[in-house]
């Protein structure tokens, strides 16, 4: 059954469900490290809020800290600071909820959007752009590198503070309309073994994505990939990962399966088509790599979400 769903005025998602064929050994995993920020957008000198859950609780015996680090390099959960990560700024600290407590393993704090990076080996100016927050562990005396969670960021273009005089601009606009449809919407790669991949191409029938741009202008068609939820959740990672334990890697293709690009971790959006004409018509094919062990084989759901924007 064909069918178009629109998301808001400028995207749409594809909703993806898949079936593990493998019972697997492995326990779930106790502590899933997760944190949000809000917003997620600003300018530099902006205040940002960061919560965090299901974080190691502090102990009467050993009381805990989630350090927050602000970064212009991208990697995944797992790699180390001033390893993986060395343009890097600590903007903040705060205590991880008591075991026992309504708080337990929770913490909320703010945070600046700094103007540079110079707590690295590697010092950068903060200019407009995709940035990264991650979480570390403190414990007692003893600060771990190892990156618990992250979260993406996007500075916008802005001044900070303000300065004498004002003045006035008169200017005209006219409207445009973003909007596209994807047909049919929906994936379902089935039964996949532990390790495998399958791709919409090797489906019987075949099962590629068209994105119609519905709007009045040229649209820029950017992608994103959501982590893989329903029961122990499946972390997006590169395909380069070998070892995949709860986690999965999901590609995309935009020219029949002749080139494969992996989604970006941490929820990046990443270009599918910089500039598709009104009415145009963009083929969307996608390829997931299965965990190599999981903690269960409950069926997942993924979100694909396309996005329409100003070229």
């Amino acid at each position: 059954m064909k069918y178009t769903r629109i998301l808001r005025i400028f995207g749409a998602a594809l909703i993806l469900s898949l079936l593990l064929a493998v019972i697997p050994t492995a326990p779930a995993l106790a502590f899933d490290y997760e944190i949000s920020l809000s917003p997620t957008q600003g300018k530099v000198g902006d205040t940002i809020h960061v919560n965090g859950s299901s974080f190691t609780p502090s102990t009467d015996s050993s009381e805990k800290h989630a350090r927050i680090i602000f970064s212009s390099q991208q990697v995944i959960t797992g790699k180390n600071i001033d390893i993986d990560v060395t343009t890097y700024k600590i903007v903040g600290d705060a205590i991880i909820g008591y075991s026992g407590d309504t708080d337990e393993g929770e913490f909320s704090t703010t945070f600046t959007v700094p103007s540079s990076l110079t707590d690295g080996s590697t010092d950068a100016d903060v200019a407009p752009g995709n940035y990264y927050v991650y979480v570390v562990m403190i414990s007692g005396s003893s600060t771990s590198t190892l990156i618990k969670s992250v979260a993406s960021f996007t500075v916008t273009p802005g001044a900070v503070g303000g300065g004498g005089g004002s003045g006035t601009v008169t200017g005209t606009v006219s409207t445009e309309l973003l909007s596209l449809t994807v047909s049919d919407g929906s994936v379902a790669y089935g039964n996949v073994a532990l390790g495998g991949t399958r791709s919409t191409l090797e489906l019987q029938p075949t099962d590629t994505q068209t994105i119609t741009n519905t709007g009045s202008m040229a649209e820029k068609l950017e992608v994103k990939c959501s982590d893989a939820t329903g029961g122990v959740t499946w972390y997006l990672v590169f395909s380069s990962v070998s070892e995949r334990t709860d986690e999965y890697a999901h590609q995309w293709s935009g020219d029949g399966g002749q080139n494969w690009n992996d989604f970006l971790p941490a929820h990046v959006y990443d270009t599918l088509n910089p500039s598709l004409a009104a009415s145009g018509t963009q083929a969307l094919d996608l390829k997931i790599y299965m965990p190599t062990s999981t903690s269960d084989t409950l069926q997942k759901s993924i979100t694909v979400t396309v996005l329409a924007a100003v070229p």
